[in-house]
């Protein structure tokens, strides 16, 4: 379905379909935004996550590697960095953000300028 109103919008978006490391490694220019909607770490509750996403979780295990996740897609360089979290999971990989906008299914972590601050994480 087309919304007319984001069709500007839309036309300017690169999307790009990969491994997200392996992607971000190799752009040539530096993008706006990179958003990482990482798997969710393991559940601490004993109830199961509904069976939509049981088959995902399936497919797609967690990171296994976060911090090298957060460093890669700091070095591509983007203006903004923003990181979607459980809404009491801990940040990826340890590191605060500049600030965290919470709702009750998600919180978003968010880096401005993510490229001047990697060498605090390095």
């Amino acid at each position: 379905m087309e919304i007319p109103d984001l069709k500007d919008i839309v036309v300017r978006m690169t999307l790009i379909h990969g491994d997200s490391m392996e992607a971000m490694a190799a752009l040539e220019t530096s993008p706006d935004i990179i958003l990482l909607d990482p798997m969710f770490p393991a559940r601490q509750k004993s109830a199961l996550v509904k069976k939509k996403l049981q088959l995902i979780q399936k497919m797609e295990v967690p990171c296994m590697d976060e911090k090298k996740l957060l460093l890669t897609a700091m070095s591509a360089g983007p203006k903004k960095l923003i990181i979607k979290r459980p809404p009491k999971g801990p940040f990826l990989a340890g590191f605060k953000p500049d600030f965290s906008t919470t709702g009750k299914a998600v919180h978003f972590d968010c880096f401005n300028s993510p490229l001047d601050r990697i060498h605090k994480f390095k």
